[in-house]
């Protein structure tokens, strides 16, 4: 097992939405995974535009980045500072074909008084369109404890340390299934209308085990 590990993000944006915004977050994100002793994979801001997968031609650079680098993956992390473009952040995905956990994160509007052109986000109707997109495309995927929520929170961290917590636990199955094949069990996670429920308890929001 790595000492280390790393995770490829996928920062989304659209053109009608400020470009600070996918820069500052793109910012944040990394940021965030370094402090945690997290590697992170992302496009470049000379890339895509700002950094940010917004058409299907970024969701193809994408994909071609992290098919170039497998083998160092365990996880995708997909950030919204807006609304961001769903399927294009759903078509990266499905093209790169790692078969890893996903974790969505929506950010939180800076102030939701003030919905103005040039500071709203959008980004909670957003995450329901892309989550929508990820079960129609038969994606797991995991969400945060809150629907959305600031890259900078304390809750966010504990989001991404359970994550992180997940891949080790998966690392392991799969070790053990290579040394007994015949084993099977664990717990099923059934996803309903995008949302992952854990089964037996059914939680809806966060799921236990991809």
């Amino acid at each position: 097992m790595k000492a280390k590990q790393t995770f490829a993000v996928i920062v989304t944006s659209r053109n009608i939405f400020p470009a600070e915004l996918a820069k500052q977050e793109r910012r944040n994100i990394a940021a965030r995974l370094d402090d945690m002793g997290f590697g992170g994979i992302l496009l470049g801001e000379n890339d895509v535009p700002n950094g940010a997968v917004e058409t299907y031609s970024d969701a193809k650079k994408c994909a071609a980045l992290f098919k170039q680098m497998r083998d160092e993956i365990d996880g995708v992390i997909v950030v919204l500072p807006n609304f961001g473009d769903e399927q294009a952040v759903t078509q990266a995905i499905d093209m790169s074909q790692l078969h890893v956990p996903v974790l969505v994160q929506a950010c939180d509007e800076a102030d939701p008084t003030t919905l103005t052109l040039g500071k709203r986000r959008d980004s909670f109707c957003g995450k329901l369109s892309l989550c929508n997109n990820l079960y129609q495309y038969g994606i797991p995927f995991t969400n945060t404890t809150y629907h959305t929520c600031r890259i900078s929170d304390e809750i966010f961290v504990g989001d991404l340390n359970r994550f992180a917590a997940h891949r080790h636990l998966d690392d392991a199955e799969r070790v053990r299934r290579q040394r007994h094949p015949m084993l099977d069990g664990g717990t099923a996670t059934l996803r309903l209308r995008g949302v992952p429920v854990n089964e037996p308890d059914g939680r809806a929001g966060q799921t236990e085990r991809l």
